[in-house]
């Protein structure tokens, strides 16, 4: 069994500007589809409400562990199995956002990990919906940010 799932795409746009995509609440909740309450700041919770329609309305909670601009961001985040669940008890994974200079712009590359601590109930199933998930938040930065 997999403990983390990594991902990574070549985006045809600046590094600030990918960066920017990632950082400013706004921006990220429009590729993401998510409404974010307050910004990341390291050590604070970030709380809002999912917008996609598949998930309108579940909650968001993450944890942010570090900020190193214009090339990581780090958070932990909730797994809730329904959108009424209080999403800060819930099992969480942590999110490692690494941005690097590419030959055609800049390659974002996703790590999640923590996967062998969530209940053995769930797991396979997380883990399932993340690697499917990222697959597409990759596809929605890249036409947020290449536009």
């Amino acid at each position: 069994m997999t403990d983390s799932i990594t991902r990574s795409i070549v985006l045809k746009a600046p590094m600030a500007r990918v960066w920017r995509a990632l950082i400013d609440p706004g921006e990220f909740g429009l590729w993401f589809g998510v409404s974010l309450d307050r910004p990341f700041v390291v050590g604070q919770e970030t709380t809002g409400r999912m917008v996609i329609e598949s998930h309108a309305g579940w909650p968001w909670w993450s944890r942010t562990v570090a900020i190193e601009p214009p090339h990581r961001l780090v958070f932990v985040w909730s797994h809730v199995e329904t959108a009424t669940e209080d999403a800060s008890r819930a099992p969480t994974t942590q999110v490692e956002i690494t941005l690097e200079p590419a030959r055609d712009g800049t390659r974002l590359t996703v790590l999640e990990t923590g996967f062998a601590a969530l209940p053995a109930s769930r797991r396979a199933g997380i883990i399932r919906g993340n690697e499917q998930g990222w697959e597409i938040q990759l596809g929605n930065i890249r036409a947020h940010v290449e536009r």
